[in-house]
């Protein structure tokens, strides 16, 4: 199947990704189409992707936080498989430990809670990477990029 896929600029960016591989990468870009320039912002395409917490909060009653049924199924399954690869992996990019960590309260529970997250972590990188045309780098990371934007 690799031998078929043929890689343009945008695949190989999106390969600098942690835990995404030339079939997810191919995957990505062709549930995303084209132009990412169509979202508006990183939040935009987290919520296309069905990631963005939901709350059912009503008046005093604060509901659980969940993940939107209605989204792009695909792109959402594509997202929380690369997400599971980095939350196996050894070398897990040091912007994400520390999420998967805390989530899991060092790997006991929440694990598929924990997964979504990073999962969206990933889609936010895709977006900016994706925009910036530049491959992944620990600085990429969009939290860094807001925090660094509050301080200036």
């Amino acid at each position: 199947m690799t031998q078929h896929l043929e890689e343009d600029e945008t695949t190989r960016l999106l390969k600098t990704i942690p835990g995404i591989g030339l079939i997810l990468a191919h995957v990505i870009q062709a549930e995303i189409g084209q132009l990412v320039e169509r979202f508006p912002s990183r939040r935009h395409l987290t919520s296309y992707a069905g990631l963005a917490p939901l709350a059912d909060d009503s008046a005093d009653r604060h509901g659980r936080r969940h993940i939107a049924p209605a989204c792009n199924h695909t792109l959402r399954w594509a997202f929380i498989e690369a997400a599971g690869i980095v939350a196996r992996s050894k070398n897990c990019p040091a912007n994400l430990r520390p999420l998967y960590h805390r989530l899991t309260h060092g790997g006991r529970v929440n694990k598929q809670q924990a997964k979504v997250a990073i999962a969206r972590e990933l889609c936010e990188l895709v977006y900016v990477i994706w925009k910036k045309g530049e491959p992944y780098r620990e600085s990429n990371s969009p939290a860094q990029h807001e925090r660094t934007k509050r301080r200036a």
